[in-house]
């Protein structure tokens, strides 16, 4: 029997799997889908304010794995349902936990600009991604 090539979807990369069917490829690979999103603690300054859906929007590829600051670091952006942004800082770092802290609207622009993501920039602010030539 063949192994089983799933697809997973967020990534758009194919993953090789056992000889056994794949029920949903992406609770197997690891990828939330938006009704098994985790949420992670929402912090301002100093204390927790509530908790938001766990992102890692702001990864990009190395050649070998998606990351952001590092092997093992993850980085997202959001908004809260009041309209606040707030960065997500995910961690595969054993004793380490994933939490998100809220950031003003040009903090979160310029982890978007960083990246140069168009169409996560114009979901976010509904505008195009500035370009100064």
């Amino acid at each position: 029997m063949k192994p089983v090539i799933a697809a997973d979807t967020v990534r758009g990369r194919y993953l090789r799997r056992s000889s056994q069917p794949v029920a949903d490829p992406a609770l197997i690979s690891g990828v939330h889908t938006m009704s098994n999103k985790p949420k992670v603690p929402l912090y301002d300054d100093e204390h927790c304010i509530g908790r938001v859906s766990y992102s890692a929007n702001l990864d990009v590829w190395n050649g070998s794995n998606y990351q952001s600051g590092g092997t093992g670091r993850h980085l997202g952006v959001g908004r809260t349902r009041t309209g606040q942004f707030y960065l997500c800082y995910g961690t595969q770092w054993q004793g380490e936990r994933d939490y998100a802290r809220i950031v003003t609207a040009e903090e979160a622009k310029e982890a978007v600009m960083r990246i140069g993501d168009d169409t996560l920039y114009r979901q976010l602010f509904g505008d195009e991604l500035p370009t100064l030539d």
